[in-house]
């Protein structure tokens, strides 16, 4: 699934580089290291689902025009903690997933309707959203900052 030298994001990864699989007692793991934080992090092979290759950049392009838009994507059908159920959605670790959920928290955070849980959330996701669409776009965060979220 992954190459040696693949650029990965996931759950707790913002900016990733593939080294390759390793044992560690007994137990196979994903080796990555961070570019953001400056670290090695080992991913259980078991928990594959929660890191992925980053996207092409003609897909990043299209899914940018979503922020284009100021209604929400899905939030208005949610039943219970829409907290949660963003949560739960950005667990699927895709980039389209998580591009719709920063979009739809920064339209309630424009809105003055977002919950001090889901602003950490936005937040967090921000930073890291950023951080990868700069390095696949080859452009400066504070512009993408600028560009996607005033």
């Amino acid at each position: 699934m992954f190459n040696e030298g693949d650029n990965i994001s996931g759950e707790n990864i913002s900016m990733g580089k593939y080294i390759g699989k390793c044992k560690l007692h007994g137990k196979e793991f994903h080796k990555i290291f961070d570019r953001i934080k400056n670290l090695t992090l080992f991913i259980p092979t078991t928990e594959e689902k929660k890191i992925r290759k980053l996207p092409a950049k003609s897909i990043v392009q299209g899914k940018l025009n979503i922020f284009e838009s100021e209604n929400l994507i899905d939030v208005q059908e949610i039943e219970g903690s829409r907290y949660k159920y963003l949560k739960e959605k950005i667990k699927m670790s895709t980039f389209s997933e998580e591009a719709e959920v920063i979009h739809d928290l920064h339209i309630l955070k424009k809105s003055k309707q977002i919950t001090s849980s889901e602003r950490k959330l936005f937040n967090f996701l921000k930073e890291k959203f950023l951080n990868e669409v700069s390095f696949i776009m080859g452009q400066e965060y504070d512009y993408l900052e600028n560009k996607i979220f005033n």
